[in-house]
C-alpha cells in the first residue's frame, strides 16, 4: 500500500497514513494527525485540520472521565448517608416503649 508519485520534483510517499512531499528542500511528514515542516535543518510543528479528530477524541475522553468521577462522589456520598442513618439506628436501638412513654409525660408536663 505504498504509492509514489513524481511530477516536477515533487515526490509524494503515502503509506500507512504517513505523507511525505519534498520539493525545493522543503519535506512535509504528516503522521498521526501531526504535520511536521522541515526547511533549512529546521523544523516546525504545524497544526493540521486532521488535529480537529485527537482533540475531539480528547474532549470526549476528558468528559466521560468528569462523568465518572461525579458519579463516583455521588455514589460514595450515597453510601455514607446510608452508613450514618443505619449507625444512628444502631444507637437508637434501645430506646424502648417506656422511654417513651417517660418522655411523653414530661413532654406533656410543661415541665
Amino acid at each position: 500500500n505504498v504509492t509514489t508519485v513524481s511530477s516536477n520534483n515533487v515526490t509524494t510517499v503515502s503509506s500507512n497514513n504517513v505523507t511525505t512531499v519534498s520539493s525545493n528542500n522543503v519535506t512535509t511528514v504528516s503522521s498521526n494527525n501531526v504535520t511536521i515542516v522541515s526547511s533549512n535543518n529546521v523544523t516546525i510543528p504545524v497544526v493540521d485540520v486532521a488535529g480537529a479528530a485527537l482533540t475531539s477524541q480528547l474532549v470526549d475522553t476528558a468528559s466521560l472521565l468528569a462523568v465518572l468521577l461525579f458519579g463516583l462522589l455521588f455514589f460514595l456520598v450515597t453510601v455514607a448517608v446510608f452508613v450514618t442513618q443505619a449507625y444512628e439506628s444502631y444507637r437508637r436501638k434501645d430506646y424502648t416503649q417506656v422511654d417513651y412513654l417517660i418522655n411523653g409525660m414530661y413532654s406533656d408536663s410543661g415541665v
